[in-house]
């Protein structure tokens, strides 16, 4: 931590790398150091944000998100990171996603607002407004898996599937859809269904090797073990740390 107090590119690295190697505490001083001679860097500002908010320190990171959004408040970055924190702090982040929003529309930003409105008792609302937006998008995975989540947090875990099943419906193919369909059962631990969705994923897509280890997974847990040993012998040797942990469970 050698770099001079005015080198943001320097003191960026400094903070990235107190993030990567969980070492915040040692970087905050340097960084709060620099801030003060700093003529006026947000940059500097939200990278103190995200050492504090690593550190669990809300106020402090709101705090400096806050100085950070008066130097900068057409920052979408900046404004993205704010209404994170706010959320995390259990504060109403509503009006701090709408802005990052307006600012740049992003997945990442959108499942955050739903994340607020059911914070705040909007659940129902946020599933709707979550469920329009996929019928848009049926391709963004990341989203159907955040819906999957929603509707178990509000009482409809039934549903859990509904979007991406109606967007396979479109894409049947598609073989990223259905390992996250299979996916969103098994983690909802409903390997019997994991299973026969895999089972139909390969009669769609006519590949079987993208998805032998989830189907062999969703057998052993599902309690099928002379279904699930030739399953995972045809698979052989584990070749990632996924498939030797599905393994050492069967």
């Amino acid at each position: 931590m050698n770099a001079g107090p005015l080198d943001p590119e320097a003191l960026a690295d400094i903070a990235g790398n107190a993030l990567a190697e969980g070492t915040e505490e040692q970087a905050l001083p340097l960084l709060r150091a620099a801030v003060r001679t700093a003529d006026g860097n947000a940059r500097l500002w939200q990278w103190i944000a995200l050492l504090h908010r690593a550190l669990d320190e809300h106020d402090c990171a709101l705090t400096a998100f806050e100085e950070a959004v008066r130097l900068a408040p057409n920052d979408a970055s900046i404004a993205h990171g704010r209404a994170r924190v706010a959320l995390e702090a259990g504060l109403d982040a509503r009006p701090l996603f709408d802005r990052a929003l307006k600012l740049q529309p992003s997945g990442d930003v959108i499942l955050g607002r739903a994340a607020a409105r059911y914070a705040m008792g909007e659940g129902e609302a946020a599933a709707s407004e979550l469920g329009t937006i996929l019928d848009a998008n049926p391709l963004w995975l990341q989203g159907h898996a955040q819906w999957a989540q929603l509707m178990a947090m509000i009482g409809r875990p039934d549903e859990a599937t509904r979007s991406i099943d109606e967007a396979l419906k479109a894409q049947p193919g598609n073989t990223s859809l259905w390992l996250v369909a299979i996916q969103i059962l098994t983690s909802a631990e409903r390997h019997f269904e994991a299973w026969a969705k895999a089972d139909r994923a390969i009669i769609a897509t006519g590949d079987e090797s993208a998805f032998a280890l989830s189907r062999a997974a969703a057998l052993s847990d599902s309690g099928e073990l002379d279904r699930a040993n030739p399953a995972f012998t045809t698979l052989g040797e584990p070749q990632n740390v996924t498939h030797a942990v599905h393994l050492a469970r069967y």
